[in-house]
């Protein structure tokens, strides 16, 4: 990812596809704040992830198609958050 010094610049990551592995979206050390909600299990649960300070942003290879995450800048770090139909995120 650029540098998050224009407020307001948002990217928009979709799986468009079942288990191409691990993608890692990397932030800039301690540079992503925010919340991705995993879904998924049986029965279905749901676990919410928060990034204090994080660097990366990980698609698992579990995620399935229309797992999504949002990346918006507020000038100073990169504001994450997303959903996942099955336990499809994590944070580094």
């Amino acid at each position: 990812m650029p540098a998050p010094t224009t407020a307001g610049l948002e990217f928009h990551f979709i799986s468009g596809a079942v288990g191409v592995g691990i993608v890692d979206i990397a932030c800039g050390a301690g540079l992503l704040d925010g919340v991705v909600m995993n879904v998924g299990g049986a029965p279905p649960a749901a676990a919410v992830l928060a990034a204090a300070a994080g660097s990366n942003v990980r698609f698992l290879a579990a995620s399935v198609i229309s797992d999504w995450l949002t990346l918006r800048s507020d000038g100073t770090h990169w504001k994450v958050s997303g959903a996942s139909s099955v336990v499809g995120f994590s944070f580094t």
